[in-house]
């Protein structure tokens, strides 16, 4: 039922994580937790990403440079996506956790949430990359 087992989770507890996110992602799809792929569909379309944000890659360095030097140059849609990354990664969270908990009517609940939220994000992503 978990994706982990008890040896990573004692090696999480001693700040030793796998190398393998995509490993990890894949873990938790297969224990059921999260369905359809949705993870593995919100990690391919912006792990890139979001690490070149985090890591002062050219997302974060390029949107602080302006004509008239360093600010802030965020387009709409790149904050637009942003957040439905943060949305998406929420409800996938409250569904893992819904189902730990055998609660299905609270799993339901985000996972219409949810569809919409992947369908935004997918129509946001075209417009960002246009």
């Amino acid at each position: 039922m978990h994706a982990a087992t008890d040896d990573e989770v004692d090696r999480a507890g001693r700040d030793q994580f796998p190398n393998d996110f995509n490993r990890m992602v894949d873990g938790v799809e297969k224990a059921g937790h999260i369905v359809g792929g949705a993870l593995v569909g919100l990690k391919k379309d912006s792990w890139s990403r979001l690490c070149s944000f985090t890591h002062t890659g050219y997302q974060q360095i390029g949107a602080r440079l302006t004509p008239e030097g360093l600010g802030y140059d965020y387009q709409d849609g790149e904050i637009l996506q942003a957040l439905e990354w943060a949305d998406g990664i929420t409800l996938m969270s409250l569904m893992a956790f819904a189902g730990l908990t055998a609660n299905e009517t609270l799993a339901n609940e985000a996972l219409e949430y949810l569809v919409p939220v992947v369908q935004l994000a997918g129509e946001v992503e075209s417009e960002v990359a246009t």
